[in-house]
């Protein structure tokens, strides 16, 4: 048996004795809020990272079809609308580095020069995730403005 006190404001010295089987209601109640709190937070933070009803990584498969198949109008306006979402979400990791390849990528098949360096300078301006493709793209830019 424990003994908690309880200040409601009437009685300041007021005891409340607790049984074990309250104190377990008490913490699943408790932990049932953290877990509606953690999930509420997920729930934003997915609906923050969504374009178009879908988590921007749920287009990848799509967009690499576009890009492939020429469709360049509709691939510029998601992956422009993607790197957008990241930029304003200031990502934990830094922004994804695919995103601004495949536009680069589509630019120079349009020989669009200007619009190739244009995204690959605004992805080193961004806080940015490691890996391989960082040292492919400053390369990338490098090879560009010469």
């Amino acid at each position: 048996m424990a003994v908690r006190s309880s200040c409601d404001g009437s009685n300041p010295t007021a005891l409340t004795v607790t049984t074990p089987d309250e104190r377990r209601t008490l913490a699943n109640e408790a932990l049932r809020a953290a877990i509606a709190q953690y999930n509420a937070k997920l729930a934003a933070q997915r609906e923050a990272e969504s374009i178009g009803g879908r988590h921007y990584t749920e287009h990848v498969g799509d967009l690499a079809s576009m890009v492939r198949d020429g469709q360049f109008d509709e691939a510029e306006r998601r992956l422009l609308a993607i790197c957008d979402l990241m930029e304003r979400e200031q990502h934990r990791m830094g922004v994804a580095p695919w995103y601004y390849e495949r536009l680069a990528i589509m630019y120079r098949k349009q020989k669009r020069r200007a619009d190739e360096i244009a995204i690959l300078e605004r992805y080193f301006r961004q806080r940015r995730a490691g890996g391989a493709k960082v040292a492919k793209l400053a390369a990338r830019l490098e090879k560009l403005k010469q």
